[in-house]
């Protein structure tokens, strides 16, 4: 199954239970930074996550929601999960013991302890999987939506992006100016087509020769 390589801030908050305004302020705060993006903070692409983030967020949200877990744990959970290569999390549980969490191995959990004779167990691997079934469905583009391209000003700030996305169209240029392929840019971003591609570059080159005119 194939998975989105990249989150926008609306799309997160909808996998994971929590608020935009509460990924803003983590972001903000330095809680939780989101793994691609602009420094400044202030460009479309600026609180982008990545597939992991958005495992780690769900993880703290349900700790955070479900069992009152404070912060200073959910940083440790976050910092231990972030430590390990993202491929070895599907071995990991979360072993919750009154407002203490630690970071097991599947199996070890078996002997740990539980408060008041509970075994509360978050396995990270369910989670994983749940979350790349429900980004499945953010993939979703209807046909005449692909190599179209559109703006709003309730979508990444008015900037042009991909109907069906939320994905700016100066990101196409952006990578091709790096020096990437355009088999590249749709292997971090598979919601896009080479139709979409060939729309950006035409889209670019018509604003490129708008600017020379003026």
């Amino acid at each position: 199954m194939t998975t989105l390589v990249a989150f926008a801030d609306t799309h997160v908050a909808q996998l994971t239970g929590l608020s935009r305004r509460q990924l803003r302020e983590w972001n903000r705060k330095g809680f939780f930074t989101p793994h691609y993006g602009d420094d400044g903070l202030r460009g479309p692409q600026s609180r982008l996550y990545s597939f992991p983030d958005v495992v780690c967020l769900r993880l703290i949200a349900m700790l955070r929601r479900d069992h009152r877990i404070p912060f200073d744990v959910l940083a440790d959970i976050r910092d231990a999960l972030t430590a390990r290569d993202f491929d070895a999390w599907n071995d990991l549980v979360l072993h919750i013991n009154g407002r203490r969490v630690e970071l097991l191995e599947a199996g070890d959990d078996e002997a740990a302890p539980a408060a008041n004779g509970e075994s509360r167990i978050i396995r990270v691997a369910e989670v994983r999987a749940a979350l790349s079934e429900a980004a499945e469905t953010l993939k979703c583009r209807s046909p005449d939506e692909l190599g179209k391209i559109k703006r709003s000003r309730r979508i990444m700030h008015n900037a042009p992006v991909f109907a069906g996305t939320r994905i700016p169209v100066a990101m196409v240029r952006r990578y091709l100016e790096a020096g990437f392929t355009s088999e590249r840019i749709l292997s971090d971003y598979p919601t896009l087509t080479p139709h979409d591609i060939e729309a950006a570059i035409e889209y670019e080159s018509r604003l490129a020769e708008a600017r020379k005119n003026h």
